[in-house]
């Protein structure tokens, strides 16, 4: 017999068999308009393939056939497809079966079929008229509607399913979320610490035995609870049969020493846990947000306790939303965010320079919340445009006025910011520090530096010695000023090693060539012992308060 079929659809057709029968048809009939033969390629199939023959005898059956109706083959050959005939077909099914064949060539539906000890199965049907040769035939496939209806259920199941450990996926979580609506449970976020230095440690091998190792341990302890397995080390506990008993159960398995054991390595696991009891008062969604939350909070409280969600917890929650909601629409920056001025005092000089200080006003967090946590983002270039041009306004206003503005390191690397910068004028260039932080500006590349460099502006190292004490920096940036952070002055050093370290920089700075500012000045005794040593430029409470009204006058003794 001639090989006709390789139809590399057969062997895939559990995956979907709706979907690839209409092609494993398509492909059947390709090989049949080559040849008339049919081969042993199709015997294997694991459904029925039969062929017909104008006149409505069957040329050819597959062993699927001979094994679904009890049959032999040579019982089937050349008899009339009636054979499989039973009464629950109706005639208005068979009606619309011939007119379909007659007029398009094709026919797909379910078939109540007869077997040889008289049982009635039902098949999903394919049934294609073909024109070969000048000969016509029928390809009929068929399959059992039970064996599909089964194998459909285990692939729907299957993609509820995490593949390493076997708990519910996000897609088990949508499912369970619909069934939920209006009902009280509790839902657990759960991370586990460190994962990342243990796939470091021992290879991401042994990291997914821990994942599955540690998704053991949740469902042998929690075998009430649905448990989920969201992605890479965070997991989900959901109860909605008895949540408050399942919080209490949680905290006391919080409490536990928990361990795993990996080809005989023993290994600690430390959790962050987050949970909140939804009385039906939060959407879905929310909670799911909060429970994420809360096990950020345990994380950072580094304890492994379970932090659930009180009204405390939600205001420090809700706080945060509405931090990262500003950060994210601009559009609300003008009506909140503002400028204050503190100026500074140069000793010998008239010209009045103000530091020119981000404040949040009429939001539920302050200046502080707001920086630290945009400084992380890529919006925060735009918080330094926003406030450059405020500033630039205000030297048109002011022109007796120079402004020192606090800038992200960041920024001065990105291309946009930096276009900004090279088209100021000399005058604004002169008439503006732009000041960064040492600490934060510590990974500058030399590349980086020479594009600052190449913008001409006038830059100030702010809070130098907090951080790295970058004397790299400075060599590179040539800031035309260093300010010393206040905490020297402030803190208890004993004053002869903080007037030697004062004495140092003075002197590297006559060296350089930058000035040295030193910030936290409080009482007359610190300004007068700092005149004293040779400093000439200062800033601090004692001299002038932060204010929302610009100095009209320099500072003076």
């Amino acid at each position: 017999m001639v090989a006709l079929f390789t139809l590399s659809n057969f062997h895939c057709f559990k995956l979907d068999a709706v979907v690839n029968l209409p092609a494993i048809t398509a492909e059947i009939q390709g090989q049949l308009a080559a040849s008339t033969e049919v081969v042993d390629a199709v015997d294997c199939a694991p459904y029925g393939v039969l062929v017909v023959t104008e006149s409505y005898e069957i040329s050819y059956v597959n062993r699927y056939v001979e094994r679904s109706t009890g049959y032999c083959r040579s019982q089937i050959i050349g008899q009339n497809p009636r054979l499989f005939r039973s009464s629950k077909t109706r005639n208005k099914t068979f009606r619309n079966l011939y007119a379909n064949l007659h007029l398009n060539g094709h026919w797909s539906g379910y078939l109540y079929n007869r077997t040889q000890d008289g049982r009635i199965i039902k098949e999903l049907s394919f049934i294609d008229k073909i024109v070969s040769a000048g000969k016509t035939y029928y390809l009929v496939i068929r399959a059992n509607y039970h064996w599909l209806h089964h194998d459909n259920n285990q692939l729907k199941l299957a993609a509820l399913k995490d593949g390493l450990t076997g708990l519910w996926n996000r897609n088990g979580l949508n499912r369970l979320q619909q069934t939920l609506s209006g009902q009280t449970y509790a839902m657990a976020f759960i991370d586990i610490n460190q994962f990342k230095l243990f796939n470091d440690k021992y290879g991401h091998q042994w990291g997914d035995k821990l994942l599955q190792r540690f998704s053991k341990l949740l469902q042998s302890s929690f075998i009430q609870e649905y448990v989920f397995r969201l992605s890479g080390d965070e997991f989900m506990l959901i109860n909605n049969r008895e949540p408050q008993r399942f919080l209490t159960r949680l905290a006391s398995y919080c409490m536990q020493a928990l361990t795993v054991t990996i080809n005989q390595i023993t290994e600690s696991i430390n959790i962050s846990v987050g949970s909140v009891l939804n009385q039906g008062q939060l959407s879905f969604e929310d909670t799911l947000r909060y429970a994420d939350m809360c096990m950020y909070l345990s994380k950072k409280n580094s304890d492994g306790c379970l932090v659930q969600l009180h009204d405390e917890q939600k205001q420090q929650i809700d706080n945060t939303f509405a931090l990262y909601n500003f950060i994210e629409d601009t559009r609300l920056w003008p009506q909140h965010l503002s400028l204050v001025f503190q100026q500074q005092y140069r000793l010998k000089q008239q010209t009045i320079c103000v530091e020119a200080l981000l404040r949040v006003t009429g939001l539920a967090f302050d200046h502080v919340s707001f920086l630290a946590e945009i400084g992380h983002r890529s919006q925060s270039y735009l918080l330094d445009l926003w406030v450059l041009e405020q500033v630039l306004t205000l030297l048109v206003q002011h022109e007796a006025l120079e402004f020192a503005i606090n800038v992200f390191p960041s920024s001065l690397c990105q291309p946009n910011f930096l276009a900004h910068l090279h088209q100021l004028t000399p005058k604004q260039r002169a008439r503006i520090v732009f000041e960064i932080t040492e600490q934060q500006a510590s990974c500058y590349t030399f590349a980086q530096c020479q594009a600052i460099l190449a913008t001409d502006i006038r830059l100030s190292i702010d809070d130098f010695g907090k951080g790295y004490t970058n004397f790299d920096l400075i060599l590179r940036l040539q800031p035309e000023e260093v300010k010393l952070d206040a905490s020297f002055i402030l803190s208890d050093y004993q004053p002869q090693l903080v007037e030697g370290l004062i004495n140092a920089l003075l002197t590297l700075g006559n060296s350089i060539g930058f000035v040295l500012t030193v910030e936290g000045i409080e009482t007359s005794a610190m300004l007068d012992r700092l005149l004293q040593l040779g400093v000439c430029k200062f800033q601090g409470y004692l001299l002038a308060m932060p204010s929302n009204k610009l100095p009209r006058f320099a500072i003076t003794r």
